[in-house]
């Protein structure tokens, strides 16, 4: 990883000279069992803003994501409901507050949050403090890891849907926040009501044909009367 680019009068220096013409690959010569969980991958970034997103995506992209091991304590609710690593909020809290799990800030594009729903989050002084130094160092190393191969605006434009105004009006209150998860979610539950209300119908189906095939053959035998009579 290349050093950071020295600042002189608050100016930056330039890049590093020779850039990576393949995109580096950290799990490339490691084991299936050694390479991040499907499902770490795909919900690492959850209800979290854009810059956060962006820091996990980095630490994912040059192996630096380490799974949580056990579930850690919430900074919202107390509990020990916090799944994910890096994250400082459980994702109830962080969908009820409308901030981010990480760095525990309303986004700056997303809805106006109240007064009363901002002191929730009653967080101590001690985690805020552990969680700025550590906000602080990982701006840091990926400020630094934006010339060793990845262009900045090819990792920034990845999460830029995350500050679009979505449809659904249910998910306006978390706008700045990746809410594909929850998006999937509903998603998943729509088809799944669905798929029980047609069971449902073909069921009521079944059981009215099944009366009509009771009652018919008395309607049917009274019909072949009528028609011999004739």
């Amino acid at each position: 990883m290349p050093g950071k680019r020295l600042v002189r009068h608050g100016v930056r220096g330039s890049q590093q000279v020779y850039m990576n013409k393949v995109k580096f690959d950290p799990y490339r010569y490691k084991l299936d069992d050694q390479k991040l969980p499907p499902g770490v991958v795909a919900f690492f970034t959850s209800l979290c803003c854009r810059r956060c997103c962006e820091v996990l995506q980095w630490k994912v992209d040059y192996g630096k994501y380490i799974p949580l091991e056990r579930q850690r304590r919430c900074n919202c609710c107390q509990e020990r409901t916090v799944t994910l690593a890096y994250h400082h909020m459980c994702q109830q809290c962080a969908k009820e507050t409308a901030r981010c799990a990480k760095c525990q800030k309303s986004p700056t594009l997303g809805e106006s949050i109240t007064n009363a729903e901002g002191s929730v989050c009653d967080t101590r002084a001690g985690d805020e403090a552990n969680a700025e130094v550590g906000e602080e160092e990982e701006e840091d190393q990926f400020e630094g890891a934006m010339s060793a191969g990845v262009s900045r605006g090819e990792v920034l434009g990845k999460y830029a849907f995350v500050e679009q105004e979505n449809s659904d009006e249910e998910f306006w209150p978390l706008r700045g926040l990746d809410i594909r998860q929850l998006k999937q979610r509903k998603a998943e539950l729509v088809r799944q009501q669905e798929k029980d209300r047609i069971g449902r119908l073909r069921e009521r189906e079944r059981r009215t044909v099944l009366r009509r095939a009771v009652r018919d053959p008395a309607a049917e035998q009274g019909a072949d009367d009528s028609d011999e009579e004739i």
